[in-house]
């Protein structure tokens, strides 16, 4: 066994020298590989499309969620100046002496209602609120 050297033609086997056997099996295991390879490529290329697609659809959703939200809150302060607007375009009906300290306290009710405000404010022409703005000129919260 161990002095005994083999040939270079023994050591070489020819496809003509194997087995019918033999090459059906390895005709069969390359057909089963390259199938394999082929279902797995497949399958790979549709998981990743898949994957993009979910990603791209949850995306567009978490867009649309965080717009109603944005949309909402907007909605919410719109609301809020409309009230405000609403009792303040009747200023003609309140009594004019009470007009600026009603008004201060409904903004300040509105200020205080929403940490989210910073302020609120309200703009009239002069003397057109109560007539009464040289009284309140350069005095806090009447006059900035």
């Amino acid at each position: 066994m161990f002095g005994k050297r083999k040939s270079p033609k023994a050591s070489h086997l020819s496809w003509q020298d194997l087995s019918q056997e033999y090459r059906l099996v390895v005709i069969n295991a390359s057909v089963t590989i390259a199938l394999i390879t082929v279902i797995v490529t497949v399958l790979l290329f549709r998981a990743a499309f898949l994957q993009r697609e979910t990603a791209i659809e949850s995306m567009s959703n978490l867009a649309g969620m965080t717009a109603k939200e944005i949309q909402a809150d907007y909605q919410s302060y719109i609301d809020r100046v409309r009230s405000i607007a609403y009792i303040m375009e009747n200023f003609e009906n309140t009594d004019a002496a009470m007009r600026r300290a009603m008004y201060n306290d409904v903004l300040l009710g509105v200020l205080l209602s929403d940490r989210n405000f910073i302020r609120v404010y309200s703009f009239w022409e002069p003397d057109m609120l109560d007539g009464m703005d040289a009284l309140y000129a350069n005095t806090g919260e009447t006059d900035e």
